[in-house]
């Protein structure tokens, strides 16, 4: 009993309610009508009892009632609730979508404030398959990056060539990609033209590339996929990304085909 009112309180709260005022509800809903002294009596709180019913009223959670010349309250049918919760719902839709179409101008207003790279950690498949989501859904004209097809795919098998390539493609943007000469690599690199891709092909043995090294837009990515030690990290800074594709560029120019 004492924990489902313990519930029954937290989710007064999570409606809006201050803790005096959802205890002052719950009262009401266990013992029915109650004059406004007996209230404050009941629940010492005092003067602020008031305060705490005027809230409720604004939250139509409690009904007022005068008789003979004295104010009593009794709690509001539970399905107000059900109408709260609902609004509540409809108003976080509506601040989700404010802050998506916001959060472009508001990271590059905080990036020019703070003046200084941004830098996320990245660990196991969850947070590296979550990295690729964030810079994959960019709207760039080009990324560059050297990685090992094999590597990556030992710890999310197709991933990148299952989901994100195509979604790339999708999006019109171009990728650079210095890649392992090993099955999949050649596999990868043979699709270029379908997949709005040039790739160069470098002999794993003398010039090995365990871990991806990338450039997407203002981010760069560098992740480790070997094996139970899934880690990298991705910085977030347009001098230090500009510089690193500068270098892809001056490679992929020096480099045959």
């Amino acid at each position: 009993m004492k924990q489902e009112k313990e519930m029954r309180k937290q989710l007064y709260v999570s409606l809006g309610l201050s803790v005096k005022a959802a205890e002052i509800y719950e009262m009401l809903l266990v013992n029915g009508e109650m004059a406004a002294r007996r209230v404050e009596i009941e629940t010492g709180f005092k003067k602020n009892t008031y305060v705490l019913i005027k809230e409720l009223e604004r939250f139509h959670m409690i009904v007022k009632i005068e008789r003979e010349k004295r104010v009593y309250y009794q709690p509001a049918p539970p399905e107000n609730m059900l109408i709260l919760a609902r609004q509540q719902m409809k108003n976080s839709q509506a601040r989700v979508g404010i802050l998506l179409e916001s959060l472009p101008e508001m990271k590059k207003m905080y990036l020019e404030s703070v003046d200084r790279p941004v830098i996320k950690y990245i660990e196991g498949e969850e947070g590296i398959k979550e990295m690729y989501k964030d810079v994959y859904s960019q709207d760039i004209p080009s990324s560059y990056g050297c990685l090992d097809i094999e590597a990556v795919e030992l710890t999310v098998p197709k991933y990148m060539t299952g989901e994100l390539i195509p979604e790339r493609v999708a999006r019109n943007s171009r990728a650079y990609a210095v890649l392992a000469d090993n099955e999949r690599g050649r596999e990868v690199s043979n699709r270029d033209q379908d997949q709005n891709r040039e790739s160069r092909l470098i002999d794993p043995k003398k010039y090995p590339i365990p871990a991806e090294i990338s450039v997407y837009g203002e981010k760069v990515v560098l992740l480790s996929f070997k094996r139970g030690n899934v880690t990298g990290i991705m910085i977030e800074n347009k001098e230090i990304a500009q510089s690193l594709e500068s270098i892809y560029k001056l490679l992929f120019e020096a480099m045959p085909k």
